[in-house]
């Protein structure tokens, strides 16, 4: 108490003219204030139709990894994948099912799941290899992420809000990119749009134009993001994949067809002179 008497002496001194809004800042540096948050419209309408355990699940997941600033985005995450649990409890994900096998070989082959050591990572019948694909409230690939909430962890896990909510932060976390100009490249963390493209799959994102992307990237951050030279890049990429699709296997048909059977004037002798 009396460090910081001594504070506001000194800076009354400095600053005789000063406010109360100016002695406030003043205290929020020296850490004895907290900052008021605004909350968004939107986020606060999710929280009204959440299930109840989503509020301190979020709020203990920000606070374990230490990013409070990716709150309000693990809100419009859990809003799409599953509207928070409103309509109880979120276990696996039947329209992404496909996803489980390839998703479970990919991480045993990394080693992020083990099962000839860990009974919780093994396919049974009561846990079939369907459990492993997206499963929660966030809209997570259970095999991609269990090994983040430690070792020998079960996919049904995910269906506590609880440690969904860790497992997405700590995903959210660990996104990392490269930038600067060659010669003087660093690791920076992940932008909120980049963060969308990792969610959303690298494969899908590639295949959405620079407007769906935009409005995938709305609904998780919550303000309209900048278009930016990958954008660009990515959706030329896109656009090349589309036509090849469209366009590029019928010439492949054709030149084919082409191939075995030649045109007649091909096969005509010519008669030595």
């Amino acid at each position: 108490m009396l460090q910081l008497l001594a504070l506001l002496l000194a800076f009354l001194a400095v600053n005789p003219s000063s406010t109360r809004a100016d002695v406030d800042e003043v205290l929020v540096e020296a850490g004895v204030l907290g900052v008021a948050i605004e909350v968004p419209d939107d986020v606060l309408r999710i929280q009204a139709i959440a299930a109840p355990d989503y509020a301190p699940a979020i709020r203990h997941a920000v606070e374990v990894v230490g990013r409070p600033d990716l709150e309000f985005e693990l809100w419009r995450v859990c809003r799409r994948e599953s509207w928070c649990g409103r309509y109880g409890v979120v276990s696996t994900h039947p329209g992404d099912h496909w996803a489980g096998k390839r998703s479970y070989r990919r991480r045993v082959a990394k080693g992020h799941l083990d099962p000839a050591n860990c009974p919780e990572h093994r396919i049974t019948d009561d846990r079939p290899v369907e459990s492993f694909s997206t499963r929660g409230g966030f809209g997570q690939i259970a095999a991609g992420v269990l090994h983040l909430l430690g070792p020998c962890v079960g996919p049904e896990a995910l269906d506590d809000p609880f440690a969904a909510a860790e497992a997405a932060i700590r995903v959210m976390d660990s996104c990392k990119r490269w930038d600067g100009p060659r010669g003087g490249r660093f690791v920076r963390s992940c932008t909120c749009p980049e963060r969308t493209a990792r969610w959303v799959g690298r494969g899908n994102w590639h295949r959405l134009t620079n407007k769906e992307r935009r409005r995938s990237s709305l609904r998780q951050c919550g303000e309209q993001p900048e278009l930016t030279d990958l954008d660009y890049l990515e959706d030329a990429w896109s656009y090349s994949v589309r036509g090849f699709r469209r366009w590029g296997f019928a010439l492949v048909r054709h030149w084919q067809a082409w191939r075995t059977h030649p045109h007649p004037t091909r096969s005509i002798a010519i008669a030595p002179s």
